[in-house]
């Protein structure tokens, strides 16, 4: 019996032994730190980002702000923002430019809501008991010296009026945004070569800058939204010309561009965002 209990000692220590230094080893081994993320809000201004003496790689998303809502009964929701994303390789002290897109402004009763900073449309005005059309949406961007993302913002939704009918604005974002929708003619989409054109008596976008919306007619008609701004910015909604309401604007479209040896996982698509535009920049820390 004593033999046995000999031999059993050593199998009772072993696991002990192995368990403790197992606990030491775990003990050692560095937490691994949270990735860092740099958050960008409309403030109306442009901004920078440079990029960290530590970080080679970060990761991008850009969101467009939403278009204003047209004033007015029943008048609908502005189209929502869209949305970019994509790795970027980077260099050590690299600037890059950052621009948040605001919400578009709602219409004031008949007066059509201001432009949202940096390139949405103006709502037009409506007329009498017509609502004004809301502003486009601003795009939001982050660029560098090869490269750029681009989120489109959305359009303004149309005035509202006596006579029911949809005043939505039309989403941004993508390869090309969506249409304004309406009784009149909505603003058309920007896309990757033009800005959209405008419906009914509503402005085409210029470049990156969505368009106008158009008056209201006559009486009690509603006023177009703002086209939403972009890679390629929005049509601005028609006016109704038959004592209807607004129709939305349409919204801007989104873009990512840069050499293959830069940007990996590239995404881009319309109607995400609602509210104000963000931008998030995550990298690792130190």
């Amino acid at each position: 019996m004593p033999h046995a209990l000999r031999r059993t000692r050593p199998r009772l220590w072993l696991p002990v032994v192995i368990a403790g230094s197992a606990l030491a080893l775990a003990a050692c081994q560095p937490t691994k730190a949270a990735p860092i993320v740099a958050t960008y809000e409309c403030t109306g201004a442009l901004a920078t980002f440079t990029v960290p003496s530590h970080v080679t790689q970060i990761t991008v998303l850009v969101q467009g702000a939403q278009g204003g809502q047209g004033a007015g009964d029943d008048a609908d929701a502005g189209g929502l923002g869209g949305q970019a994303a994509a790795n970027v390789e980077v260099t050590p002290g690299e600037v890059l430019n950052v621009a948040v897109g605001c919400l578009g402004a709602p219409a004031d009763e008949a007066t059509g809501g201001i432009a949202a900073f940096p390139n949405g449309g103006m709502g037009g005005p409506g007329d009498s008991d017509g609502g004004g059309g809301g502003g486009g949406g601003g795009s939001s961007a982050v660029a560098g010296s090869d490269f750029q993302l681009i989120a489109g913002g959305g359009g303004g939704s149309g005035g509202g009026s006596t006579v029911d009918g949809d005043t939505t604005g039309g989403d941004g974002g993508g390869a090309e945004g969506t249409a304004g929708a309406g009784v009149a003619t909505g603003g058309s989409p920007g896309n990757q070569t033009d800005p959209g054109a405008g419906g009914g008596n509503g402005q085409p976008g210029v470049d990156d800058v969505g368009g106008d919306g158009g008056l209201g007619a006559f009486a009690n008609a509603g006023g177009g939204g703002g086209g939403g701004g972009g890679y390629r910015g929005g049509g601005g909604g028609g006016g109704n010309l038959a004592l209807g309401p607004g129709s939305g604007g349409g919204g801007g479209s989104g873009n990512v561009t840069g050499p293959d040896s830069r940007l990996s996982s590239i995404s881009s698509d319309s109607g995400v965002k609602s509210g104000e535009g963000q931008i998030l920049i995550i990298y690792k820390a130190p």
